[in-house]
This record gives structure tokens, C-alpha cells and sequence, in this order.
């Protein structure tokens, strides 16, 4: 999926929100977000901060 400056700026915002810091997480979770696609993934504060997207 490329990245978009929609993707870009909701990555950037997730910080006000609470999420970590990871710059790819970011990237990745954003991606998800608007793609409307579950994420998979191990990564336990990913799944804290939005258990509806993230599938493990």
C-alpha cells in the first residue's frame, strides 16, 4: 500500500492520542486504519490502543 499524505498526517496525530512511539507502528497502524483492514500483529500496545483493529 503506498503511503499517502492522509496516512502520513494520521500517523503523525497518533501521538495527541496516546499511542507509542514507534515511527513504523505509526505508519503501519495509520495504513490499516485506512485501508479498513485488521492488523495482525504481536504487539501488545498496538492491540491496548485499539483492540478492534488489531487481531492475535
Amino acid at each position: 500500500m503506498p503511503l499517502s499524505s492522509q496516512i502520513a498526517v494520521r500517523a503523525a496525530l497518533l501521538d495527541r492520542d496516546g499511542f507509542h512511539g514507534d515511527p513504523a507502528d505509526r505508519m503501519i497502524y495509520a495504513s490499516a486504519r485506512a485501508a479498513g483492514a485488521p492488523l495482525v500483529t504481536r504487539d501488545a500496545r498496538i492491540a491496548a490502543f485499539d483492540p478492534r483493529i488489531a487481531i492475535w
